[in-house]
C-alpha cells in the first residue's frame, strides 16, 4: 500500500489566496455602511473565498491510499474505488495559453466507476503513480481512454502498457 497527501507547501498559495479574499470581503463588509449592493458584492467575495479555503483544508487533510485492489480517500469523508470497477479515466491539463505543458498550470485526474467519482490534481504527492495505476486498471478492464487523456498520459511520461510504474513515480 502507498499513501499520498497534498503537501503543505503545495497548498500554501491557496491558503494565502483564501485568507486574502476573505479579508477583502469581510473587511469591506465590516468597515462600510451596509447597502444591498455592498453586501451582495463583498458578501459574495467573502463567501466564495471561504468555500475555497474549506476546499483547500479538505485537500490538506485528505490521505489517498493506493493498493493493488483499490484507491481510497480518507479525509472529511472516506470513499473507495476498486480498480476492477473503474469505468472511466480522464486526465486533463489546465493552464493559460501562454504556458507550455509542464511550465505552469496543472493536471487533473478524474476516476469514475462503482458509483464513485474521485478527482485528484497534480499537486498531490504520488500523482504520477496514481495516474499510471489508473491507466493500468483501464487497460486491465479492457476500456479505452479518450485521445486527450492518452496524450496527457504520454506528456507525463507514462506508458499505460508498462507493467511496472515509472522509476520516479
Amino acid at each position: 500500500m502507498r499513501v499520498f497527501r497534498y503537501a503543505g507547501r503545495t497548498l500554501a498559495g491557496d491558503y494565502v489566496r483564501a485568507v486574502a479574499g476573505m479579508s477583502l470581503g469581510f473587511g469591506v463588509l465590516l468597515s462600510v455602511p451596509p447597502t444591498p449592493t455592498i453586501v451582495t458584492i463583498f458578501g459574495g467575495i467573502a463567501g466564495i473565498f471561504s468555500l475555497f479555503g474549506l476546499r483547500t483544508l479538505q485537500r490538506h487533510v485528505t490521505k489517498v491510499a493506493v493498493t493493488d485492489a483499490e484507491i481510497c480517500n480518507a479525509g472529511f469523508r472516506t470513499r473507495a474505488l476498486c480498480w476492477e470497477d473503474l469505468g472511466q479515466l480522464k486526465l486533463r491539463y489546465y493552464g493559460t495559453k501562454r504556458q507550455e505543458r509542464g511550465r505552469g498550470g496543472f493536471m487533473q485526474l478524474t476516476l469514475k466507476g462503482g458509483g464513485q467519482s474521485l478527482t485528484y490534481d497534480s499537486g498531490l504527492e504520488g500523482f504520477k503513480f496514481i495516474a499510471w495505476r489508473a491507466a493500468k486498471a483501464v487497460r486491465d478492464n479492457n476500456l479505452s481512454v479518450d485521445p486527450t487523456s492518452a496524450g496527457n498520459l504520454l506528456a507525463l511520461g507514462l506508458d499505460a502498457d508498462g507493467e511496472a510504474p515509472p522509476p520516479e513515480a
